[in-house]
């Protein structure tokens, strides 16, 4: 992301002046993060795409900041507490179903030189995606328009370091979508509700079906004006995922593996 670009495009987005950065400054400093004034623009930015495109298309139910800045922007971040504790220098990463951008975006705003993808089976919100990294003239980010259980048997196979979903299927359901795009020593990063050991006890076998296995407890996400409290599961890929996997569009929800 070209700083100069975001200040240029900062008059036709007076947005941002009225709306409040208070509550992700907090959880940001919680975590040991400084907002800038360069974050604050491409979050405005951002947002102000999300409510413009919201009208014809559904982005989210969430549409007013206050409500936004934590649940959408500070919940993205909260991914850098799983971060600190993976030790994977210049990580290629990638965001899976990542809808209105989210947690894909916000890292790629904080993390302009780390080469963030995303993934986005829905047309409309791929579309979407490619205009707010147009608009705020994001480099090193791709967008894959297509179903999860499709692109993980073409290039994308076990070639990130890190990926991440903030999707609410299930975990045993997750794996099988997430882990075929994980390297061997790479990691999945699943951000889950805060009461997460039982649907974690329930996926151990689906886990290492797909080649991952737990290694540390989830991390509690526990930060200012962030509400309900939020978990990070942490899945480490070990071995290659079987070539079988993931299984066709729609099977691996009707089908959990077990």
């Amino acid at each position: 992301m070209h700083e100069s670009n975001i200040h240029n495009q900062r008059d036709s987005h007076p947005l941002n002046g009225a709306l409040s950065f208070h509550a992700v400054e907090l959880g940001l400093a919680a975590m040991g993060k400084t907002l800038t004034s360069e974050h604050q623009i491409a979050m405005a930015q951002h947002f102000s795409l999300v409510q413009e495109t919201n009208k014809v298309t559904n982005l989210t139910s969430v549409t007013d900041w206050e409500t936004a800045s934590t649940r959408h922007f500070l919940d993205s971040l909260s991914v850098f507490l799983a971060l600190e504790r993976i030790n994977i220098p210049n990580p290629k990463v990638l965001d899976i179903g990542s809808g209105a951008g989210f947690p894909g975006i916000p890292l790629k705003v904080f993390c302009p030189s780390t080469q963030i993808d995303l993934i986005e089976s829905r047309g409309r919100k791929a579309a979407f995606l490619e205009k707010v990294i147009a608009h705020l003239n994001l480099r090193r980010i791709s967008v894959y328009a297509g179903r999860a259980e499709s692109l993980a048997h073409g290039s994308l196979r076990e070639s990130y370091d890190i990926v991440v979903a903030r999707a609410v299927a299930p975990l045993n359901v997750l794996v099988e979508l997430t882990l075929p795009f994980v390297r061997q020593g790479g990691v999945f990063i699943a951000m889950k509700q805060l009461n997460v050991n039982d649907e974690l006890q329930q996926s151990l076998t689906a886990i290492e079906r797909v080649g991952g296995s737990i290694s540390i407890p989830p991390i509690e996400v526990d930060l200012p004006n962030l509400s309900p409290k939020r978990s990070l599961v942490i899945i480490h890929k070990n071995i290659p995922t079987p070539i079988e996997l993931p299984r066709a569009a729609g099977i691996p929800q009707k089908r959990p593996l077990r």
